[in-house]
């Protein structure tokens, strides 16, 4: 694979952030203004957010319980200001995520008006938790992953080959859930029944996951990546083995690609834009 033509310097992450930092308002108020209402950020995560230390009240919910009281400072702020940050925040870790890949010009044009993107923006998940994964120490980034783990939990294979001492690598995450539990008991419980209580209605049309039927290429893109120790194959890989992602998730994937392969990136664009329309036209046909 080949990489952008029109890069970035080395230092293009740290600058990159200093300029998502000065013109942070500016995006907001942006946000604010222009972005209609997120269905899952106000179906799921604001109401979580609420209640922090008993975030499945909200069948809805289906992330880890941590994922809810990360975002309890936001209750502080008016529901539609925090929309507005999650989308900020959104938009500068997909593209500090292309810089940190050596993405350039077009790799940023690319993504952010690609049908996952877009999709990303309007529907106000939680993917720039994960996204820093990838911008961080690996034992840190292990931590995000595991808020959700179906945008690139196996990139922590590529992280457990290259570090040199593996415990250092799953430590805060191994803490993390150990304290997860004694805060919050069994949660996965608790979890898995809001998806059963929910009548699949939650994940249900939504989810375009390929499993089980691409479990075979999947476990031979994990081996590919752990051979090279690629990121980015290991991020396909995930997708390939989970069973169940939203077509909004493919962004972090995407963001990657473009930096790893604009030329082929564009044909990727045009696909994933036909799949938005066509799965949107299945899921208004049959389910609603």
């Amino acid at each position: 694979m080949t990489t952008s033509s029109i890069s970035l310097p080395p230092a293009s992450v740290k600058t990159l952030g200093l300029a998502l930092c000065l013109v942070s308002p500016l995006l907001v108020f942006a946000f604010f203004l222009t972005l209609p209402p997120a269905s899952d950020f106000i179906d799921s995560f604001w109401p979580a957010a609420q209640f922090p230390l008993d975030p499945y009240r909200v069948a809805s919910y289906l992330n880890p319980p941590w994922v809810a009281l990360l975002l309890y400072p936001l209750t502080f702020l008016s529901e539609r200001v925090a929309q507005a940050i999650i989308a900020f925040l959104n938009l500068a870790m997909t593209l500090l995520l292309i810089a940190k890949f050596k993405g350039g010009l077009r790799s940023f044009l690319l993504t952010i008006s690609s049908a996952p993107f877009l999709s990303l923006l309007i529907n106000g998940n939680i993917d720039w938790l994960p996204m820093i994964a990838f911008l961080i120490p690996a034992n840190w980034g292990l931590v995000l992953l595991l808020s959700k783990p179906q945008v690139g939990i196996m990139a922590g294979l590529v992280w457990f080959k290259q570090s040199k001492l593996s415990i250092l690598l799953v430590l805060p995450a191994s803490v993390l859930l150990i304290v997860s539990f004694i805060i919050w008991g069994w949660w996965i419980s608790n979890m898995l029944h809001g998806v059963l209580k929910s009548g699949g209605k939650a994940v249900g049309p939504w989810n375009i996951s390929p499993f089980p039927w691409l479990i075979p290429i999947g476990l031979f893109l994990l081996y590919q990546a752990w051979k090279k120790e690629d990121e980015l194959i290991a991020v396909v890989a995930t997708l390939c083995l989970v069973p169940y992602f939203a077509f909004y998730s493919l962004t972090t994937f995407f963001a990657m690609l473009t930096a790893r392969a604009p030329r082929v990136s564009i044909i990727a664009w045009i696909i994933l834009w036909i799949f938005f329309f066509a799965f949107r036209w299945i899921v208004i046909y049959y389910y609603l």
